[in-house]
């Protein structure tokens, strides 16, 4: 499924940072900002149109459900480690920003995840920095005790019209203080309540999009 041109403009190299536990550079806020905004600037009516076929909805594409640019494209190089660079000669892929909006159009990204139309349940790390792609919903859920929807893949919290979340990486930490979760299946299930050690949340498993790989 083609997603039009992407223009080859090579990634913004990072300030050197201090590592994260794994090792991983931490990255600063206007480099990974700069590559978001430059994803949601390659993406043009032809990636609209890849991802509506893949059952995104108008709301998504044109900008609606959500106060901020919700995907973009990028061509990247990615690693058996579970993360991905920008590359001049690499394959055209979706990009999405792990994110906190507190103010209209004015998000806050702290990594961003890829994956390609031809097997979205898979995907790439920018930086390892982002836990969960919609850092709003976790916060709203523990704050207003109201159920946090998790979603099986990026692919489909864009289907579901950026409603919930999805879990890139495992911890608990960055869904503390939620205590009710709907998930898409038991295996999801299974690793949130891996996850608590204690006071066990209440998880139900939902009907939810296929799994199919478009």
């Amino acid at each position: 499924m083609a997603l039009g041109r992407c223009p080859r403009v090579v990634g913004i190299a990072p300030d050197k940072g201090r590592p994260n536990r794994r090792g991983h550079t931490m990255t600063s806020p206007h480099w990974i900002q700069t590559e978001y905004e430059q994803a949601g600037w390659n993406a043009g009516p032809r990636t609209s149109g890849c991802l509506r076929a893949l059952g995104v909805p108008a709301d998504v594409l044109y900008g609606r459900a959500v106060e901020y640019c919700a995907f973009g494209v990028a061509r990247i190089e990615t690693y058996r480690s579970g993360f991905y660079e920008p590359s001049e000669g690499g394959q055209i892929a979706i990009i999405q920003p792990c994110a906190s909006c507190r103010e209209p159009y004015n998000p806050e990204v702290i990594d961003l995840c890829a994956w390609f139309p031809s097997n979205p349940n898979k995907w790439w790390m920018r930086t390892g920095c982002g836990p969960v792609l919609d850092l709003d919903a976790v916060e709203h859920a523990a704050f207003f005790d109201k159920p946090l929807t998790i979603h099986r893949s990026p692919r489909d919290y864009l289907r579901s019209g950026c409603v919930g979340t999805v879990i890139l990486r495992d911890s608990a930490f960055w869904l503390g203080g939620v205590r009710r979760f709907l998930v898409p299946d038991n295996e999801t299930a299974s690793r949130i309540a891996k996850s608590f050690r204690s006071e066990m949340p209440e998880i139900r498993v939902r009907v939810e999009e296929s799994q199919d790989v478009a």
